[in-house]
């Protein structure tokens, strides 16, 4: 009975023993990973090259002997070729009439519409349209949301179409001949179109609230009109809330306005709220919401009517807008924008440009388009270049964008990568 007795005593020694020397080896091997941490730290080239993400690549060449012209809508990027197809990349449910790729993500710039001598080709947050040589718009409706049901989608063809703006709940266009005017469809609900109680109006209807004469620029906002007949001051319909109808009144007090100061006007374009006029000096004008400052006059303040944007370095040659944005392209080849940031989605907090800021690496542009939430610019060598969020890969396919993990690199510390879903830089497009 001892020597059993003295056996299992003998034993729980060595056991505990056992124990220690484990748990000192841990602790051993824990200093010489962390040595080597240390030694060989994310600051050292050999962890700096497996951590960092590879540089933007160099574009490939450009099909169709390079883009002629681009169309941005909602999270959807497309381009004219000079062969004039149709390639487009990012959200390609918008694009299902014209696709066999119902709902899918373009990951690269993909043609949808082959050659053909069409002259133009738009986009909006919920129609599309195609204008033919002979100058015919033929234009898709999706009646309600971005479903991939073809059964709810309305395609009509609009002749005689001389000038044509989609916007993010309806679209204008200027016609001529026997159908001479303004014709609109899409969202009513403020009377934007026509003085009716109809919401939506799924087919083009001729507006009587338009100038009279010769129209030569139309912009369609959230939830209004404004026109401008050849020599004369723009007229605006709908609401003016923001006093986005310029009229001098910021409510919805009035429903029409004479905007004055605009009669030199060569284009008209809208955002969501608010308005700007490029006049053919090249000084633009704007009025309306500014809570981001997209009006460019330095402030936060709502205007109703017309304010300079000044900050520029020549005189500006086109003029766009979406949401709380607006972006010149200058004379010289410049892009500049003013207004909230592109990678501001709605519910964020986001400090506003309030005076123009120059889009730095563009240069020697010649075309620039806007999204919901992206920006993309052409140069005159027929590539493009697009930045802002890219969660449908409406910027590039190749861009940096890693889902977050953890992982660990050999000799270094481990590392998270979170998802990036977009670029406040100019990035290629990849073909």
């Amino acid at each position: 009975m001892k020597w059993q007795a003295l056996t299992v005593r003998q034993v729980v020694y060595v056991a505990v023993a056992v124990s220690i020397l484990a748990a000192v080896a841990g602790v051993l091997v824990l200093a010489r990973d962390f040595a080597n941490a240390f030694a060989d730290s994310p600051s050292d080239p050999k962890c700096k090259d497996e951590i960092a993400p590879p540089p933007p690549p160099k574009s490939d060449p450009v099909p169709g002997g390079g883009v002629k012209m681009l169309a941005l809508g909602g999270n959807t990027s497309c381009a004219r070729m000079a062969d004039h197809s149709i390639w487009c990349w990012g959200d390609g449910r918008g694009l299902q009439a014209w696709s066999s790729l119902l709902g899918l993500t373009l990951d690269k710039p993909t043609e949808i519409l082959p050659a053909s001598p069409r002259k133009n080709f738009l986009l909006g947050g919920f129609t599309r349209c195609e204008i033919t040589a002979e100058d015919q718009a033929r234009c898709t409706i999706r009646k309600a949301g971005p479903s991939a049901d073809l059964d709810s989608e309305v395609i009509f063809d609009l002749p005689n179409t001389k000038h044509l703006v989609v916007g993010a709940h309806h679209a204008c266009a200027i016609r001529e001949h026997e159908q001479e005017g303004l014709w609109c469809w899409g969202a009513n609900d403020s009377k934007q179109i026509i003085d009716s109680s109809s919401d939506l109006l799924a087919i083009p209807t001729r507006t009587a609230f338009a100038p009279s004469g010769s129209i030569e620029n139309v912009a369609v906002g959230d939830a209004f009109t404004c026109a401008r007949s050849l020599g004369q001051n723009a007229e605006c319909w709908g609401s003016n809330r923001f006093g986005q109808l310029g009229g001098g009144v910021k409510d919805n007090s009035i429903s029409h306005a004479t905007v004055m100061q605009t009669e030199s006007t060569v284009q008209l374009v809208a955002g969501n709220n608010h308005v700007c006029a490029l006049s053919n000096d090249g000084h633009i004008r704007c009025w309306g919401a500014n809570s981001f400052g997209q009006l460019g006059d330095g402030t936060t303040e709502n205007r109703s009517s017309p304010v300079e944007v000044k900050g520029f370095d020549g005189p500006a040659q086109q003029i766009v807008a979406s949401s709380n944005r607006t972006c010149a392209l200058m004379a010289t080849g410049m892009v500049y924008c003013w207004g909230a940031p592109l990678r501001c989605s709605p519910g964020y907090e986001c400090d506003g440009l309030l005076v123009p800021a120059r889009i730095l690496d563009l240069n020697d542009i010649v075309d620039l388009s806007l999204g919901e939430h992206h920006a993309c610019a052409l140069h005159r060598d027929g590539s493009v270049a697009c930045w802002g969020e890219n969660d449908s890969r409406q910027v590039s396919a190749r861009m940096p964008f890693r889902k977050e993990q953890v992982g660990r690199q050999k000799n270094c510390f481990p590392t998270i990568f979170v998802e990036e879903h977009g670029t406040d830089n100019p990035m290629p497009v990849i073909w």
